[in-house]
Parts: C-alpha cells; sequence; structure tokens
C-alpha cells in the first residue's frame, strides 16, 4: 500500500468514525424517546433498557453503515479538495499507481 493511500485511508477511516458514531447516537436517542413511555408503563429497570439498546445496537449499526460510508467520502473528498490535495497528488505524476 502506497504513501498516498495510506493517507487517503486514513483521513477517510476518521471521517467515517465520526460519522458513524454521530449518525448512531441521533438514532439511539430518537428510539429511546420513542419507547420511553413503554418503558416507563412496564415499570422496566435502567439495566434492562440499556440492555435492550445494547442488543439493538448492531442492527442500528448495519442500518447507519451505508449512510455512513456516503458522508463519509463526501467529507473527505472535499477536505482533500478543499486543502487542494487531489490537485498535489495529480501533479506528483505518481498517485494511486501501486
Amino acid at each position: 500500500m502506497s504513501i498516498i493511500s495510506r493517507y487517503i485511508l486514513k483521513e477517510y477511516l476518521k471521517f467515517f468514525s465520526v460519522t458513524l458514531a454521530v449518525l448512531s447516537l441521533v438514532y439511539l436517542t430518537i428510539e429511546f424517546l420513542e419507547k420511553i413511555r413503554k418503558f416507563s408503563e412496564r415499570d422496566a429497570d435502567f439495566l434492562l433498557v440499556v440492555q435492550y439498546f445494547l442488543y439493538k445496537l448492531p442492527r442500528i449499526l448495519f442500518d447507519i453503515s451505508p449512510l455512513a460510508v456516503l458522508i463519509a467520502t463526501f467529507l473527505t473528498l472535499g477536505m482533500l479538495s478543499r486543502n487542494n490535495e487531489i490537485i498535489a497528488f495529480k501533479s506528483s505524476g505518481s498517485a494511486f499507481s501501486n
């Protein structure tokens, strides 16, 4: 893996992880606000509620991942473009040759 590929991957993974975390937090918050009445009606224990959302987390990550990939791609390309790094990659002549 070339240095340029590692750099782009590092920048992409930063945006992807932050985007995935934020979108998951928003999803969990909305889900919690929708379910809070049902939890309070059944007098559910706090640990049981936490366990419910922990078991639901893989499904949430599965649902959110495509959107996080799209947003992270746009953010990475935008950041590279804003800093004129794409032009620098093109002018070096060896960008993505490996």
